[in-house]
């Protein structure tokens, strides 16, 4: 990642240089050549504003006490945009995949749990694609990077695909094979082949018991029908063949009818079940690795934004204590004007608890009487009833509307006598000191961020940036608090 970035507060860095106060920047030194650079109405000095425009127009810079010859400040870390690429990609990775374990219950046909196993399996498949898809495009974009980041990523990648090869090509393959089978075209709702009739108990998958001839008893073309009163019992009504045939049970359990189709689709439902095992586990590699991939790529230093902020915060503190130093009035004034607004607001706390219950009490004399009237059966009694009752709640709530009004006001007052307590204690010196050091120290670590090639580093200067920002926040917010009270009072 490239980006330039500027430093705009020279003035207030060349002052706090200028030790002995003398307008003059003979605490630094220059080389000839520099010097004359620098010295541009050529009176062998250089003066305060000579140097800030030398700093403004990247000619020099300030290191360790010497003037020295402008770099400016172009930023650059290795590898940050493609490590930004590859959080993005690693989330879209996880976020678009959809995947369930499929749920099994006892009364479940063969079918069921094969049609179960296969769209659990079809959506493992689908959302597998999209993370080896993810995977490579995070091996394709960090390939031949240097950074120690991008080579680490480069290697999970690559390693996460190695290793999940073999299961995804191995469940895909059965996938494959699975989907040409006609087999289980005749089982079917409304499509079930007429082959079947026929088929003798020594076949691999037994005889279709509702077919014809396949298991008949006697001379009947069709077998019999099971519910039908002799078909295959002494019962005259026949047994009810779901109900365990007749069998002992128990009677708290579900009756579970025989699945006629269960040895026959045995085996491509554990077929199913190892296209699931394999898959399964390919997912559950490539999700957790895009998972550590986005989370190592989560809070990459953003150098030349950090700059910024902290350049703004510095430079509007700076403006805070400028404007609140040359203000026209002073803090005492000021703090008197917050003191005769806050007595003001205070006195519209009026007592309207009293005055504010007369007025919900009459209010809800009026409404009650008429409710209680007109519910009550056009009763005068009813009416009564129903007043005393308005008049007692709505009082109640008049006296709280009112108190609130009350206390709103006080509060107001006192917020403000504690703003005028501020603005007669602030000391604007104590600010100015902790944002002129901050300023500095800021200065200086532009020269490391200049040189922070490595992700690592730059980690580390983005860190050292964002503490000297936050050191000048308290100081930014009590001068802006300040200065706001000097505009309005």
């Amino acid at each position: 990642m490239s980006g330039s970035v500027q430093f705009s507060n020279y003035q207030w860095l060349v002052a706090s240089l200028d030790t002995n106060n003398n307008g003059k920047m003979e605490e630094l030194k220059a080389e000839a050549h520099l010097q004359r650079q620098v010295d541009a109405d050529g009176n062998g000095e250089i003066s305060r504003q000579e140097l800030v425009s030398a700093l403004q127009a990247d000619r020099v810079e300030i290191r360790q006490g010497q003037i020295l010859q402008g770099r400016g400040f172009q930023i650059h870390v290795e590898g940050l945009e493609t490590l930004k690429n590859v959080r993005s990609i690693s989330q879209n990775g996880i976020s678009s995949t959809h995947v369930w374990s499929p749920n099994f219950y006892s009364d479940d046909t063969s079918r069921d749990r094969y049609h179960k196993l296969a769209e659990s399996n079809r959506a493992y498949s689908s959302s597998i694609d999209k993370m080896e898809s993810a995977l490579r495009s995070i091996v394709s974009i960090t390939d031949g990077k240097t950074d120690a980041t991008s080579r680490a990523l480069n290697i999970q990648a690559r390693t996460t695909l190695n290793s999940t090869r073999w299961s995804t090509w191995n469940a895909r393959l059965q996938q494959s094979l699975s989907s040409t089978q006609p087999w289980f075209n005749d089982y079917t709702p409304g499509m079930r082949s007429q082959q079947s009739n026929g088929i003798s108990s020594q076949q691999a998958y037994g005889s279709d018991p509702f077919a014809g001839g396949g298991n008949s008893i006697g001379s009947e073309p069709y077998g019999k029908d099971p519910f039908n009163g002799g078909g295959n019992s002494s019962d005259p009504y026949g047994k009810d063949p779901f109900n365990g045939g007749g069998r002992p049970s128990d009677p708290n359990q579900p009756v579970i009818p025989h699945d006629p189709y269960e040895d026959r689709l045995l085996p491509h439902i554990r077929e199913q079940e190892m296209i699931f095992s394999n898959l399964q586990s390919s997912y559950e590699v490539m999700n957790n690795a895009l998972k550590a991939i986005k989370e190592q790529t989560n809070n990459l230093p953003d150098l030349p934004a950090t700059v910024k902020a902290t350049d703004a915060n510095i430079a509007r503190t700076f403006a805070n204590l400028s404007a609140i130093e040359s203000s026209s009035k002073s803090a005492a004034e000021v703090a008197r004007n917050i003191r005769s607004s806050a007595d003001a607001t205070e006195a519209k706390a009026t007592g309207r608890a009293a005055p504010f219950a007369g007025i919900g009490a009459g209010v809800g004399l009026v409404a009650g009487g008429a409710i209680g009237y007109f519910a009550g059966g056009q009763h005068l009694k009813s009416a009564a009833l129903g007043a005393g009752i308005g008049s007692a709640a709505s009082a109640g709530i008049g006296a709280l509307i009112g108190s609130g009004i009350d206390a709103s006001y006080k509060g107001e007052a006192s917020s403000l006598r504690a703003l005028a307590g501020q603005v007669e204690s602030y000391q604007p010196a104590q600010d100015k000191q902790t944002v002129i050091q901050a300023n500095q120290n800021f200065y200086n670590q532009l020269f490391e961020a200049r040189n922070a090639r490595d992700l690592d580093r730059a980690r580390v200067v983005d860190n050292s940036i964002s503490g000297i920002n936050q050191q000048v926040q308290p100081a930014l917010q009590r001068s802006s608090t300040i200065l706001d009270a000097y505009r309005k009072y």
